[in-house]
C-alpha cells in the first residue's frame, strides 16, 4: 500500500471518529432536553399545587442549560480540531 493511501485512510478514520463523537454529544443534548421537558410536564400535571415545584424546575433548567453549554463547547472544539485536520490533509496532499 502506498504512502498516499495510508494518509488518505488515516484522514478518513480521524474524520469518521470526530463525526461520531459529535453525533454522540448531540444525542446527549437531545436526551437532556427531553428529560427536562418530561420533568416539567410531570411537575405541572401532578405537583402544580406545591410551592417547591417552580423553583425545582428552574434549578433543573439552569443545570441543563449549563450542561448543554458545556456540550456545545465540546462540539466547537471538535469542529476546530476537524478543521485543522482537514487543512493538514486536504490542502497539502492530493487524493486520487
Amino acid at each position: 500500500m502506498a504512502k498516499k493511501d495510508v494518509d488518505k485512510e488515516t484522514f478518513l478514520s480521524f474524520e469518521r471518529s470526530m463525526l461520531a463523537e459529535e453525533r454522540t454529544i448531540l444525542a446527549y443534548v437531545r436526551t437532556e432536553l427531553t428529560f427536562l421537558g418530561a420533568i416539567i410536564v410531570l411537575l405541572k400535571l401532578y405537583f402544580d399545587a406545591y410551592k417547591w415545584s417552580s423553583p425545582f424546575v428552574l434549578a433543573i433548567f439552569i443545570m441543563i442549560v449549563i450542561v448543554v453549554f458545556i456540550e456545545t463547547s465540546k462540539i466547537k472544539r471538535l469542529r476546530a480540531k476537524r478543521h485543522l485536520l482537514q487543512n493538514k490533509y486536504i490542502r497539502f496532499k492530493e487524493f486520487d
